[in-house]
């Protein structure tokens, strides 16, 4: 007597249904119309005689009652009745589409614009080596200094009877620059596929100038409270006077940039706001200066960023109509 046999005397009947799964997200949009998806799975669904359970209390009742519904290809169908999971097994799974409007955006990137945009200051004679971001050994990137391609696996300079090698973009399409100097300033860009990856501009600084203040750039450190505080605005303290000040420090930014957050959603100049003004450990992606209402430490503040020695000293908190934007990052991580 065969497996399904034994199981219908038991009482037991099996049925084999779809059991459909949730719709896909809407998919090969053409025109804002797309299709979404949703897969049938095979599943072995039994039915018992409640009269035989109350009479019958065997291995078959036991087995089914604990499952009431099995996948068809169940490795446990298979160790106890074989002959069943022989038929439902290699039964197909459906899928079922409909037709859907709400495609997804897509961001369309503008013309021109790099994923990545990076600043480096060196000293001459530093080294420095960049790979170009989201690229891979099966990837082609495209390495160009200003209009210049710069080819993979050679090695050049851009002095004057110059023989020895100053710019290499090796195999693996590495940017390696040694013994730099003003010759070697000058914008690199890479492209990943034809794609705008990342611009990077260098900027070389004679070695003397490095212990001058030209090139240190400092910001004003200092925060407080309320119409009393000294680093409210207007901030009107030069360098001399900061030395002198209590709790205003001129602090040295390896970034240079510089920032002033002003706790408050407007700038009414209402009791009790705090102002801050800090080195920030790196700058924005696109190296420009501004100022905007953001979040910063689960608060909205108005945030104003600036590059240049102790220029959030200086910087005013009017708000021009091209930065009136909403930031969502969180500037903790840029803190010294």
């Amino acid at each position: 007597m065969t497996d399904l046999a034994e199981i219908r005397e038991e009482g037991v009947i099996l049925q084999v249904i779809s059991e459909w799964g949730p719709w896909s997200p809407c998919e090969q949009c053409i025109n804002k119309r797309g299709i979404k998806t949703s897969r049938g799975y095979c599943r072995l669904k039994r039915n018992i005689n409640s009269t035989m359970i109350e009479k019958n209390d065997s291995v078959i009742i036991h087995f089914f009652r604990g499952s009431p519904m099995l996948p068809c290809r169940s490795a446990l169908l298979q160790s106890e009745f074989p002959s069943i999971s022989r038929i439902v097994r290699y039964l197909p799974e459906y899928i079922l589409t409909k037709p859907c409007k709400k495609c997804p955006r897509i961001k369309k990137r503008k013309k021109g614009v790099f994923r990545y945009v990076k600043r480096y200051v060196l000293a001459e004679g530093a080294r420095l080596a960049v790979t170009c971001p989201e690229s891979t050994i099966e990837t082609q990137v495209i390495w160009k200094k200003d209009a210049l391609t710069l080819k993979k696996g050679t090695a050049q300079s851009f002095r004057q009877k110059d023989r020895e090698a100053r710019v290499i973009i090796d195999t693996f399409s590495t940017l390696y620059l040694t013994d730099v100097s003003q010759e070697e300033e000058g914008n690199y860009t890479c492209y990943v596929n034809n794609i705008n990856m990342m611009r990077m501009k260098i900027i070389v600084v004679p070695k003397t100038r490095l212990l001058t203040q030209g090139i240190l750039r400092r910001c004003v450190s200092c925060r407080s409270r309320g119409d009393l505080g000294s680093c409210k605005d207007p901030f009107t303290m030069n360098s001399t006077q900061i030395a002198l000040e209590k709790g205003i420090d001129a602090v040295p930014c390896v970034s240079g940039w510089c920032g002033k957050i002003i706790e408050s959603q407007n700038l009414n100049n209402e009791y009790g706001i705090a102002t801050q003004r800090l080195c920030f450990q790196r700058g924005p992606d696109d190296n420009e200066e501004r100022c905007a209402y953001t979040v910063w430490n689960y608060k909205k503040v108005y945030m104003c960023l600036c590059y240049g020695d102790l220029c959030n000293g200086t910087m005013k908190t009017t708000i021009a109509s091209s930065f009136l934007i909403t930031l969502s990052v969180c500037f903790t991580r840029w803190l010294i």
